[in-house]
Order: structure tokens, then C-alpha cells, then sequence
């Protein structure tokens, strides 16, 4: 289940243009004759399928079709809400490069236009909401969820990690923010490895990792609440997580492991970002 916005173009695009224009926003990549788009530090991800005018109707090979006359927009339901903010962007970004008309068919959609990004998110979040009802008719394959404000606060902190990245260089590390279920209890995380230098997010969860010199990996799991002390002792300095400047002394990083919960599989797992819900949609779905 999906929703699809389509778009014709005012006139006929090259395609070379279009394809470098899309490497010029980053993320997309060509899927046999269409393109697709997958950010891997969000999870974020959707599809763009092309009607190409062809000049020669009896070869319809890739390399003979020249320009794009319209695309479909395609992104998944039962999926976070930052999967639509994050496809509402770069589909603003398209229309204001190439000039184009909408069709938006779905419940509460734009119809013919005019396009806005609120009402591709009008939309898309309508069809999300139903989605989960009917899916939750037939089963209950919806138990991740978070409060739309944890996983857009975690979209707002990846979303901007490689610009961040970048700008610091390889001197200090800037983990993922991500989705973590503990005993059926589903919490955010982030991983710390070796105490390296690092920009750690406020998280309920570290999951803190050491290389070992038999090249196994030690991973201990430590609250939120147990990891403030330590690096306020450390002297490191805290905003809305810690700048952890320097590493840590190696026998604090060991007590660290010794005392946080043991990694176990059988008890805790990162979930992928298109598996953890808003809890606002899935409660509306089930009203």
C-alpha cells in the first residue's frame, strides 16, 4: 500500500539533465529505466518512476529514451511520518526546477494542485492513518512506536549528520540516533565506540562497544541516566547530549562496560527507521 503523486512536466526533460540534477541533491540512485531515492543515515527511502518520450517506438531500449515526460512520486505507507517530511522536501526541490502539473488521487489529496508540501503531508498522513487501520484488521504487526516527537527529534539530529560530519572531519565521531527495543520496551540509542571522541546525542540508551584483541567485540547497554555522572565527572561538557572532546581514560571505559547491561539479542535489537511508527497514527488508526 503506497501512495503515488504524479507529475507531468510543462515540457519534455532531458533525461541527462534530470538524472544530474538528482545526483546534485544527493541519495538517488537508477533503478533499470527509473530512479530511486535511499537515504541511509535517516532510512528514509521512495521511488520515481519515469514516462519517457521515445523516439523510435520500435526500440525501447534504456539509452533510447531521450526525455521524461512524467514521473510518479511512490513512497510507502504504514511508515514514520518523517518518511513523508523528508520526500515532501525533495519533491519541492523538483517542481521548483522543473515546472510541472500534479495529479494527487488519494483520500484528502491535492487532486489536480496546486502542489504544497502540506498537502502531500494532508495526504500522505491519510493514507498512512488507513493503511495501519486495515493492515491492524487482519493482524497486529504495528507494536514499534514512538511519540512523533522522539522520531522527528531523531530525524532532525541523522538528517544533518553528514553536513556536521564534514565539518568536523574524522577527529570526532557523530553516531546515528536510532530506534531500540528492550524488553518489548521501544526506546532511542546510540553507539559508542571504544570511547572515542564524540558528539552524543541525548538518547535513552548507549550502547557502548570495545574491540577486543582477539577481534571479538564487547557491547554493554547503559541508561541514559547511568552515563550523565561519568562524563560530568570526566569534565565533558553537556548541551542536549555531551561533546565528549577527548577519549575516555581506558579504565573508565572499561567500568562503563562492566557496569552497563550486557548486549543480548534475545532481549534487544536496533529496528530499522521504517519499523518504528508514530504512535499518534497508529492510536488514530485504532480509534
Amino acid at each position: 500500500m503506497s501512495y503515488d503523486l504524479d507529475i507531468e512536466f510543462e515540457s519534455p526533460v532531458e533525461k541527462t539533465e534530470f538524472w544530474n540534477f538528482l545526483q546534485s541533491r544527493k541519495h538517488y540512485f537508477i533503478d533499470s529505466d527509473d530512479f530511486g531515492y535511499q537515504n541511509d543515515q535517516t532510512g528514509v527511502y521512495f521511488t520515481i518512476s519515469t514516462d519517457y518520450d521515445v523516439n523510435d517506438d520500435e526500440d525501447r531500449n534504456y539509452e533510447n529514451k531521450n526525455e521524461i515526460i512524467s514521473v510518479i512520486c511512490n513512497i510507502n505507507y504504514c511508515r514514520p511520518g518523517f518518511f513523508a517530511v523528508e520526500m515532501a522536501r525533495e519533491i519541492t526541490a523538483l517542481l521548483a526546477r522543473f515546472p510541472a502539473c500534479i495529479d494527487d488521487p488519494q483520500m484528502d489529496g491535492m487532486g489536480s494542485g496546486p502542489y504544497t508540501p502540506a498537502g502531500l503531508l494532508k495526504g500522505w498522513n491519510a493514507g498512512n492513518i488507513a493503511a495501519i487501520h486495515i493492515l491492524s484488521s487482519r493482524q497486529d504487526p504495528f507494536r514499534y512506536a514512538l511519540p512523533r516527537a522522539t522520531l522527528m527529534r531523531c530525524w532532525e539530529w541523522n538528517d544533518t549528520l553528514d553536513a556536521r560530519q564534514q565539518r568536523l572531519g574524522d577527529a570526532k565521531a557523530i553516531p546515528k540516533m536510532s530506534s531500540f527495543a528492550l524488553d518489548e520496551k521501544i526506546l532511542t540509542a546510540a553507539i559508542w565506540v571504544d570511547g572515542m571522541p564524540i558528539m552524543l546525542p541525548r538518547v535513552d540508551y548507549v550502547l557502548m562497544a570495545r574491540r577486543q584483541d582477539d577481534g571479538a567485540t564487547q557491547i554493554a547497554c547503559l541508561s541514559w541516566a547511568d552515563l550523565v555522572p561519568v562524563l560530568l565527572q570526566a569534565g565533558h561538557a553537556q548541551h542536549d547530549g555531551f561533546d565528549v572532546s577527548h577519549a575516555l581514560a581506558a579504565d573508565t571505559t572499561s567500568a562503563l562496560l562492566a557496569s552497563g547491561q550486557p548486549f543480548d539479542p534475545d532481549r534487544m535489537c536496533l529496528l530499522n527507521a521504517d519499523k518504528v511508527l508514530d504512535e499518534e497514527s497508529v492510536s488514530a488508526a485504532r480509534a
